[in-house]
């Protein structure tokens, strides 16, 4: 437990570039904001794995909202509910 704790008392200094998809970095946005956290939270801990109680909620909503989108995918609603999403979004703009 010592080695999370130093590790979040730590400030992120130092930048990591990967190269990702548009399609692959959209879902990475929607994935960190299903989980409520910024995208670079939300990579630092599914690459190092839970360091917070709160981080493991976020761990566990993240596997729900997967396990939701596959079950959307599989009934074959992921499309319209992409395309209502996309409208809604238009009408803020």
């Amino acid at each position: 437990m010592a080695k999370d704790a130093s590790r979040e008392q730590q400030p992120s200094n130092a930048v990591l570039a990967v190269r990702v998809t548009s399609e692959q970095r959209a879902q990475l946005a929607r994935d960190a904001a299903s989980a409520g956290m910024p995208v670079s939270d939300y990579v630092r801990q599914r690459l190092f794995g839970t360091t917070s109680p709160a981080n493991g909620r976020y761990d566990a909503l993240s596997q729900e909202v997967d396990t939701l989108r596959t079950a959307l995918k599989l009934a074959g609603l992921d499309n319209a509910i992409r395309d209502a999403r996309a409208m809604l979004e238009r009408r803020e703009d």
